[in-house]
């Protein structure tokens, strides 16, 4: 008795201290990239039952974390009717910063953080149910310490209500096999929903049942053999002796099958309940933007457009939940991947291992090679448990491998849980089966805990960014990785606080870490590291901006383009071609993420100098007089592609020429000057421009400028 009220304390400290961390997190963190349009659509769907808003993710995950707001008198953006991912983000960021956004961000993340909790009781019950006590408890240790779930635990995304789904999923299978019942076959069929409705990948779960069931039809000896257990509780479900008789391999078919049944058929029902049983994805006479036929077209396979069209017009599955795993597809295959300093245009398949190899902890890394030593020397007598920890992980990284989707380890988060419960009951079958050294290698795990630990210790508050000592830690993670692997947003704050520090402040801004919901003003005459009152300018290129506006932080600095604020808001600014004080720079605009690396990054002279300051291992801080003419020059275009829009081709003409002058080997201002003249009826010196546009996107980093050549040869033809 004494011993359990130990362990059950230790449980409870360990789950304390995990929400301890997730709290200091959340409050640490300035908005991430997908939060603001998450959130308000959550609250959208509360408010007004519209699943189209922005149904590039299933609702469950968007609705629990906005469950919290419901209570506030918020201010809601009017629906300017724009498409669907321009609508959700902007909407999402005048919801956050129209009203009180540190307190309903946090509101929403303890909510979020209730996901990281559930998963970690999770990640402890399976392991101590397939395994041991033992097995749980460093389960457990080690995944309270993990940093990549820290840094995830508690945004309002969908990446830990995925990994919480997938695993449940698979430990439900679990404890149905070794235990038929109806009650525990309609739980696996509840929450297969969950996975269905929290994110797209939740679909791969049909798969991974299958095999699970053929596995076990296939080789029912091995499943239902009789004999002693040393590792865990005997895995047999009830009636099942003498298995492999041709009779009672019928009975297994025939119960294999219908158990699939009902968890397929209870997990639709569930899918549907989410969408109200209503198959139109907006209220009313709204209607998606675009629609759901004109939408599924962009699929670049027929095989993936004509199956979803079919469904549709059968109205097997919600209209908002169909268009959301379109969009999934078609939105992956828009993504370049950036990967060990190589821009690529889609995906690369040594993506996501090269996540994992990196973003993965050491002492998770040496459990999972004890994990797969155990295996390989068959020391793990739990057939069952063995098979349902590797096949889900194995086939999820398998389709994730060979995806275009490569923007962030985030997205194994999934594969996580169930190869902790692998490790640990490894280790708990190693201590079973050496009594003798029992004490030694009980010290070894009790040191890898103490190691994890000290690994999260160390980067906070760059949990974000982690990267382990075999490839140089968290400041050299930007070499090989961008995007949610170094800088999502989060970093805000301490940009904030690093740049009062240095004497760079907003007058008149309020206290720390309360967001006012306006635009800081310029910065003021303010002390540079003791020195005499001077005006000291920054400037900031920040790889969410547009989506996140850090003005609303307080960070005082001008604006430097980025993709976003020049080619989706359109919200050029008034930039010279050369700037003095301090300049930011997110990681991924530093890698050239988006515009481009090399000769296509406006930035890339950063990539050879050494910064003064990184904040958050993920922005780098410069000081000093710097050209930014490459910058300028793609800011002049985007104005001048305005002025065309609005009709105003002479003042069109003089911003092309500028842009022209100041970057004349990227394509966007030759291709707009070319625009320009032809608005002005002068088409041979239009042709001339295109010309030049179009050998540029044939011959600099022609793989990234794909899209240009269509649209160039298009021009010329019509001339």
């Amino acid at each position: 008795m004494v011993r359990r009220s130990w362990l059950a304390a230790g449980i409870l400290c360990l789950i304390a201290i995990f929400a301890w961390q997730l709290a200091l997190q959340a409050r640490r963190d300035s908005v991430t990239w997908d939060e603001a349009h998450h959130l308000y659509d959550g609250y959208n769907i509360w408010r007004h039952a519209d699943f189209g808003l922005n149904p590039e993710v299933p609702p469950l995950i968007k609705m629990a974390d906005a469950a919290p707001l419901l209570d506030l008198r918020l201010n809601t953006p009017p629906d300017q009717h724009r498409d669907f991912k321009s609508e959700a983000f902007f909407d999402g960021r005048d919801f956050l910063f129209s009203n009180d956004a540190n307190r309903i961000l946090f509101r929403a993340r303890m909510a979020a953080m209730a996901f990281s909790l559930l998963l970690a009781l999770l990640v402890f019950a399976a392991s101590k149910e397939m395994f041991s006590m033992r097995a749980g408890f460093l389960a457990l240790a080690l995944f309270v310490f993990d940093p990549n779930l820290l840094a995830h635990g508690t945004l309002v995304t969908t990446d830990v209500g995925s990994a919480l789904t997938f695993f449940a999923v698979g430990y439900g299978w679990y404890r149905w096999r070794i235990r038929p019942s109806w009650p525990r076959l309609l739980v696996t069929g509840i929450v297969l929903g969950f996975a269905l409705v929290t994110k797209f990948t939740g679909i791969l779960l049909f798969p991974v049942l299958g095999l699970l069931a053929l596995a076990e039809f296939l080789w029912p000896l091995r499943f239902h053999a009789k004999g002693p257990r040393t590792d865990g509780p005997d895995e047999r479900p009830a009636g099942s002796r003498n298995s492999g008789h041709p009779s009672n391999r019928r009975r297994l078919f025939g119960h294999l099958a219908a158990g699939l049944a009902a968890i397929c058929a209870s997990s639709w029902i569930v899918l549907w309940g989410f969408y109200r049983f209503r198959y139109a994805a907006r209220p009313g006479n709204l209607a998606l933007n675009p629609t759901l036929a004109a939408y599924v077209p962009h699929l670049t396979s027929r095989l993936g457009a004509h199956p979803l069209l079919l469904l549709a017009r059968l109205h097997a599955f919600p209209e908002a939940w169909l268009f959301g795993l379109a969009d999934t597809k078609i939105t992956a295959d828009t993504y370049t991947s950036y990967l060990f300093g190589h821009v690529y245009p889609h995906g690369n398949v040594l993506y996501f291992p090269a996540c994992f190899a990196i973003k993965s902890t050491l002492p998770f890394l040496l459990l999972f090679v004890i994990a797969i030593v155990t295996l390989a020397a068959r020391r793990m007598e739990a057939p069952r448990a063995v098979l349902c920890l590797t096949l889900p992980p194995a086939l999820y990284f398998v389709v994730a491998a060979s995806s275009n989707m490569n923007i962030g380890a985030r997205h194994l988060l999934p594969i996580y849980p169930f190869l902790y419960v692998l490790g640990a009951g490894a280790a708990s079958a190693l201590l079973a089966r050496t009594k003798h050294y029992s004490p030694a290698f009980s010290a070894l795990f009790a040191a890898l805990v103490i190691w994890q630990a000290a690994d999260t210790a160390t980067v906070h508050p760059a949990e974000m960014a982690f990267g382990n000592g075999l490839w140089g830690g968290p400041a050299r993670v930007h070499f090989y990785l961008s995007d949610a692997n170094v800088d999502w947003g989060q970093q805000l704050n301490d940009v904030r606080a690093w740049l009062a520090a240095h004497g760079v402040r907003a007058s008149g801004w309020s206290a720390p870490g309360v967001v006012s919901g306006q635009p800081a003003p310029p910065p003021s005459q303010t002390t540079l590291d003791g020195a005499e009152s001077a005006a000291q300018d920054c400037w900031f290129v920040y790889f969410p901006d547009g989506v996140i506006d850090p003005p609303q932080y307080g960070i005082p600095c001008h604006r430097l383009p980025t993709q976003e604020t020049l080619f989706w808001l359109r919200e050029p600014t008034n930039l010279p071609a050369a700037v003095d004080g301090f300049v930011l720079i997110s990681a991924s605009d530093l890698a050239g993420f988006e515009l481009g690396p090399g000769p296509l990054n406006p930035y890339d002279q950063f990539n050879h100098l050494r910064p003064m300051a990184v904040i958050d291992e993920g922005v780098y801080v410069f000081q000093g007089h710097f050209d930014l003419s490459l910058a300028s020059g793609l800011n002049h275009a985007a104005k001048a592609g305005l002025l065309l829009g609005h009709h105003q081709p002479e003042a069109a003409y003089a911003e092309a020429e500028q842009a022209v002058a100041l970057a004349p080997d990227l394509v966007p201002p030759q291709a707009v000057l070319g625009d320009t003249l032809l608005a002005l009826n002068r088409p041979a010196e239009a042709r001339v421009a295109y010309q030049r546009a179009l050998q540029l996107a044939e011959t600099v980093e022609p793989a990234l400028q794909t899209d240009w050549v269509p649209r160039l040869q298009a021009r010329l033809a019509a001339r």
